[in-house]
């Protein structure tokens, strides 16, 4: 059994807004940022092939003859 003295104190919070606030404090930057930079990854990797795919229909329109 623990000794009361010798336990740490855990701060009570009265609220979920308390909870949810303090734990977006600390957690909430660190997840954007890497949420972030996921994001980002992924759209760039899809620019890609979306840019390559208007590339081949310019160049389809290009090759047909004009009505």
């Amino acid at each position: 059994m623990l000794n009361p003295s010798s336990a740490p104190r855990v701060k009570r919070s009265n609220s979920l807004r308390d909870i949810s606030r303090d734990y977006f404090d600390a957690e909430a930057n660190r997840e954007f940022t890497t949420e972030a930079a996921v994001f980002g990854t992924l759209i760039l990797m899809a620019i890609v092939p979306i840019m390559a795919g208007i590339s081949a229909v310019v160049q389809l329109l290009r090759s047909l003859p004009l009505f």
